[in-house]
């Protein structure tokens, strides 16, 4: 077996020759270049991408429900929110304001008309409301049941009764007419079509009541308990979560909700308040309370309640500001929320979807535009677009910034490190752009194998520098620290180290080689992104670099230690007798001539552990002092 192994005597012998002559460099340095301008275009092709399908392996179940929900139900669409501030210590606009009213309709309209908006999918809970007492038959009617109608003050009204057949009817609760059978019929009258309930969308209780865009509910009291009373109707559940309220409103009702259904008393300074949630005269609704939004249906109920609520706890008390004023029917003028939002899809998404450009870019216009249209409204709202998708743009918005960052940090660590221990500019230059070059081929690799950048990718890109610069560094220090000329400097560099590279990059690759056959996309980027890093940085290190280093090589760092003559000019003055280099002054004592000398003696031929070279060698002067040879007289 060969001194260094096989593959270290193949590259010395066969491989780092053949590098020597010039047909086989310029063909290597055209490859090279070549595969640099594919790498330097699939640079400007790669797209910043994330999926969740990245997390989920091949044959999981998932892909198939992604598949579904992307070409069956095209749920694809982002939903964003643009939130709206009503909070007394940022805006201080509260929801029932006419700058409430009058932003949200012109965000509305200027949602409606962006150009990634998918088409009348705005939504509003203003809006939403609107919608729903103009789709209420009777211009809705405002039952005593869930609200305060000053014509029906008492519970009168509710005893009230009919028969149909053996049943007892109570006709003012009944929403629509009814017919008793017979001949003829008889036509019974409800509540709603005789008159006997008030109409919310009239002048009384609105402005522009005919205007379904602009109409207003006039009293803020009435405003907010439509509005509950929407929200948790069937209509209006979906709009729940587009409120946030503020916390003395959230206990407030907690505690109307769980007071015992009977007549309950309470005293505020020396005055009785009662609280009658009996069902006796409703027939099932409580009397004093909306059953389903726990407030208080009277005014002056509502006020003197929410006082007492707000005597016994002073930190709920120090939120309503301003305090609760001396009127009767008072009422918190920050309002019942603090938050609320309205929503529009766009036409872009995170997984396939009706995006007609479905792509990181795309994502990014719409993210962007979408937040310069709401900043551009000048709204005292504050507006604010947000969407839990915006996690993955906002990755894909700065990805190709942090990246080129990241990357060009690590290139100058690497700099920084070849310049202080390669100890040569010119040389450790060539080593930072060669494992640029091939930071470049493994890019132009993603493009072709279709790996977008991501948080994952380029983590292994930086990685990819310090695993390429390693290929390359050790052929360059070896070519520096090697003798002769360039070509015969690059055969010892490559002689010594190739074999070392050749392992080194082969152990890496072995080590993700398994990850080639996985089910994980994850996995199967690592394994591709490696795959270029250790065939791009040791073709690199063993072909690109060495034929680079014989071409415009600098001198060997042995040259400094002789004056700075080149191996070259040594030789030739070796071997013409000359005991200085040509056209300089012939100094008294020549470093260069002692050198020639000493390269001469150590030349020689020396007998080394053999019968003559002990005859000739004479014993040392042992004796201190006496400069003779032991045992002489």
């Amino acid at each position: 077996m060969k001194e260094g192994g096989y593959l270290r005597g193949a590259i010395k012998d066969y491989y780092a020759p053949v590098l020597t002559y010039a047909a086989v460099k310029a063909v290597v340095i055209f490859i090279f270049l070549g595969l640099f301008a594919v790498g330097c275009y699939g640079v400007t092709q790669l797209t910043e991408d994330f999926s969740l399908r990245f997390f989920v392996n091949e044959d999981n179940p998932l892909q198939k429900v992604f598949d579904i929900q992307d070409n069956e139900y095209k749920t694809g669409t982002i939903t964003v929110s643009v939130l709206l501030d009503h909070r007394k210590e940022v805006t201080n606009i509260p929801l029932y304001s006419t700058e409430t009213r009058d932003d949200s309709a012109k965000l509305a309209a200027a949602l409606g008309k962006f150009e990634w908006s998918v088409k009348d999918s705005v939504k509003g809970p203003l809006i939403a409301l609107n919608e729903y007492i103009a789709e209420m038959a009777d211009n809705f009617p405002l039952s005593p049941r869930f609200f305060w109608v000053p014509e029906k003050a008492s519970f009168d009204w509710l005893a009230r009764t009919g028969s149909l057949g053996s049943s007892t009817l109570y006709l003012d609760t009944l929403a629509d007419d009814f017919v008793r059978p017979g001949n003829p019929p008889t036509t019974y009258q409800g509540g709603i079509s005789n008159g006997t309930w008030a109409r919310l969308r009239t002048d009384t209780y609105m402005e522009n009541p005919n205007n379904n865009a602009t109409m207003w509910i006039k009293d803020e009291k009435l405003f907010y308990d439509v509005l509950s009373h929407f929200i948790t109707s069937a209509q209006g559940a979906q709009y729940r979560s587009y409120f946030s309220p503020h916390e003395w409103y959230e206990k407030f009702t907690e505690w109307i909700d769980n007071e015992p259904e009977i007549i309950n008393e309470y005293t505020l300074n020396g005055a009785t308040i009662t609280l009658d949630k009996r069902r006796l005269m409703s027939r099932g609704f409580l009397n004093d309370v909306n059953n389903n939004t726990a407030r208080p249906k009277d005014p002056t109920k509502f006020c003197s309640l929410l006082k007492f609520f707000l005597s016994t706890n002073e930190t709920l008390k120090g939120m309503v500001q301003p305090p609760l004023g001396d009127n009767a029917d008072c009422y918190p003028a920050s309002g019942d929320y603090k938050m609320s939002r309205m929503v529009v899809d766009m036409k872009c998404a995170i997984e396939g979807g009706v995006c007609p450009n479905s792509n990181a870019t795309a994502e990014i216009e719409s993210m962007q535009g979408v937040r310069k249209l709401v900043l551009d409204i000048g709204s005292p709202l504050k507006p604010i677009a947000y969407s839990f998708a915006f996690l993955f743009s906002e990755q894909y918005a700065v990805v190709r910034y942090e990246a080129l960052t990241n990357l060009g940090l690590a290139l100058v660590a690497v700099a920084v490190v070849m310049f202080l221990l390669i100890a040569h500019p010119f040389t450790a230059l060539l080593v930072v752009l060669n494992t640029a070059m091939v930071l470049a081929d493994i890019l132009g690799l993603m493009w072709l194998w279709d790996i977008s950048l991501n948080s994952i990718s380029i983590v292994n890109l930086v990685l990819a520098i310090g695993l390429a610069v390693d290929y390359s560094a050790h052929v360059a220090h070896a070519f520096m620290s090697a003798e002769g000329t360039r070509d015969e400097r690059m055969v010892t560099a490559l002689s010594e180290m190739g074999a070392d590279v050749c392992h080194g990059a082969f152990s890496t690759f072995l080590a993700v080689l398994v990850l080639g056959a996985s089910k994980s996309y994850i996995f199967r980027m690592f394994f591709k992104q490696f795959f270029g890093i250790c065939f791009f940085g040791a073709t690199h290190g063993l072909m690109l670099l060495p034929v680079v280093l014989s071409l415009v090589g600098p001198p060997t760092h042995k040259d400094h230690a002789h004056g700075g003559l080149t191996f070259e000019e040594r030789t030739a003055a070796s071997k013409d007798g000359s005991k200085h280099a040509p056209g300089a002054e012939e100094p008294k004592s020549s470093p260069h001539h002692v050198d020639v000398e000493m390269a001469a003696h150590y030349a020689e031929p020396k007998a080394v552990n053999t019968m003559s070279a002990v005859a000739t060698t004479k014993n040392p002067n042992l004796e201190v002092g006496y400069g003779r040879p032991v045992g002489d007289a």
